[in-house]
């Protein structure tokens, strides 16, 4: 097999080295550009706003929780995804990133973003969870703790009595089930906020810029594509999980996984 070079990924001897600190600056990079991007599209409602009469209390209320929320759910879960999708094939140091990202930095902007939410309804002295909005979102919260519970289960709860000769668990397929159907249900929750909710919530006295219904699209698709080139990795995956079942683990060409090793090993093609 022809050996990988790059900064990320080096080969020594049969084995692969990962350049951590440069993945981590790298994700944190680009997920900086996006943060920034979506800021820019919030500013810019903003200033089309104030450029007829401001905001009343009450927009500037839900416009906090649609930002918070696209941030956190469209942005920051499926950034969260996409590293173990493109890392877990070369380095056993994916789930603390993946788990840190998904946890501590998604969501208190999801938990902050589901307050204003709420915050607005009172406001509006609507009834909670009587509309498609307040349920999705429900649903969504609802959802995410479980994606957490979950996540956590598989990795530092062992089932005993479990088949060791099973290479992927139930339970790995369903919290990755779980997790795609999240973002595809957060992926409507927004749009519907922006085509329907804030029409109904506002009276319509301010538009939605087609700058925010375009960021929509673009983060949508762009995930969804990405996730899609990185199901090439697949293959590689189940071959490694394949000789972890095979061997009971002490095969040095998978990929253990925890978090107290530098390198990896090679898997043969």
């Amino acid at each position: 097999m022809k050996p990988i070079e790059s900064p990320l990924i080096r080969s020594v001897g049969d084995r692969y080295e990962i350049n951590i600190p440069l993945m981590v600056r790298s994700v944190w990079g680009s997920l900086s550009q996006t943060a920034v991007h979506w800021l820019h599209i919030a500013l810019s409602c903003v200033d089309h706003a104030m450029s007829s009469f401001p905001l009343s209390t009450l927009e500037k209320q839900i416009k906090t929780h649609a930002l918070l929320c696209a941030t956190g759910f469209l942005v920051l879960l499926p950034f969260g995804v996409l590293i173990p999708r493109y890392t877990r094939t070369f380095t056993n140091r994916w789930f603390p990133v993946h788990f840190a990202l998904q946890l501590f930095v998604a969501g208190p902007v999801i938990f902050a973003g589901w307050a204003k939410g709420h915050e607005a309804a009172q406001v509006l002295q609507l009834p909670h969870f009587v509309d498609t909005h307040q349920r999705v979102g429900l649903a969504l919260l609802v959802l995410y703790v479980a994606q957490l519970v979950l996540g956590a289960g598989i990795h530092w709860v062992k089932i005993p009595g479990g088949d060791v000769k099973r290479s992927r668990p139930p339970q790995n397929y369903l919290h990755a089930v779980l997790g795609l159907a999240m973002l595809a249900l957060a992926a409507y929750q927004v749009h519907y906020g922006l085509y329907t909710e804030w029409l109904f919530a506002t009276g319509g006295a301010h538009q939605i810029v087609g700058a925010a219904k375009h960021a929509w699209v673009a983060l949508v698709v762009v995930f969804w594509a990405l996730y899609g080139i990185g199901l090439a990795f697949l293959p590689r995956q189940l071959r490694q999980e394949k000789v972890r079942s095979d061997d009971g683990g002490s095969s040095k060409d998978h990929i253990q996984l925890k978090s107290g090793s530098a390198s990896i090993a090679a898997s043969q093609p």
